[in-house]
Parts: structure tokens; sequence; C-alpha cells
């Protein structure tokens, strides 16, 4: 069983929930990181004046790693906005057919506690971080979202559309 499940990710082939979402984040930083190293590597050496005959398998490398670096920046910056708005992929990407997002728009933000706790919950519930500390790990309790109040005055809690204006 997996709490707060995410996705499957075919990529380190397990599925990313509650227990290794901060993990998953941490291993998407690092495969950005040396992407972007190794791409930059790449497209310096394709300006070496002593490699002339492998100009074009430099310049294929470089493209072939700038592409998998932009993919995994994407993937990484979608993922840094779920752990800062406290949702899942799922709960992202098939909204309309959840019953328990039932009446929530295009990002509403149901399940935020605020940028702190968000980021705090998502270190804090990783089985790893929880094992360090020597804690126990217990699954966080979930409760349906609040009704979003899109009259109100509290707009940091509702950015997209409150008392004061209406985006998207």
């Amino acid at each position: 069983r997996v709490h707060t499940y995410d996705h499957f990710c075919p990529f380190v082939g397990t599925a990313v929930g509650e227990r290794n979402r901060f993990r998953f984040w941490v291993y998407l930083l690092a495969q950005t990181i040396a992407l972007g190293q190794t791409a930059t590597a790449a497209g310096h050496a394709i300006a070496w004046d002593d490699i002339s005959e492998g100009r074009e398998r430099a310049a294929f490398l470089f493209v072939t790693l700038g592409v998998l670096f932009l993919v995994c920046f994407g993937f990484m910056c979608f993922h840094t906005f779920l752990l800062l708005t406290n949702m899942t992929t799922h709960e992202f990407l098939a909204a309309s057919t959840l019953d328990y997002l039932h009446g929530t728009e295009d990002f509403d933000l149901p399940f935020s506690r605020g940028l702190f706790r968000n980021v705090l919950v998502f270190v804090s519930q990783d089985g790893l971080v929880t094992w360090l500390r020597r804690a126990t790990w217990r699954p966080v309790a979930w409760s349906r979202p609040a009704r979003i109040d899109r009259e109100s005055e509290d707009w940091w809690n509702n950015p997209w559309q409150n008392k004061y204006w209406s985006c998207c």
C-alpha cells in the first residue's frame, strides 16, 4: 500500500508516495545538475581545437544531453510546484475524476497549508528522514479539502481567484 500515492515512475521502477516523495525530488535535482554539468562539458568539447575529428560526436552528445536536461528540469520544476502546494501528480492531472476534488477548479490549492508547512510535511514524512530522526513513521491524517471560498479576503490561500482578482 502506498500512502499519498503520487505516481508510478518507470525511470526508478517504483511508486512514488508519501514515504519517498522527498527522495524522488532530490533524485530529480541530482539528475538535473548532473545532466547540466555533462551537457556543459560536451559543449566545451565542441570548441576544443585539438579534437577536429570528434566534434560531430561532441555536438550530438551536447544536443542529446541538452534535451535530457530540459526534460529532467521540467519534471523537477513540476514536482517543486507540487511540493510547494501540497498536491500530488495524480491529483493535479486527474482532479476532474476524483470525487473528493469535486467543486474545485484548475489551480485551486485545496490541500495547501502554507508554504512553510507544505515543505515541512513534504520533508518530514519521508521514510529515510523519519528513520534518521529515530521516529516512528505514521501516514499523514487525510481529510477532505475544505470548501474554497472564492469571495474571501484571504488571497494568500486562494492566489488564483479571490475577492480582489481572478486569473485563468
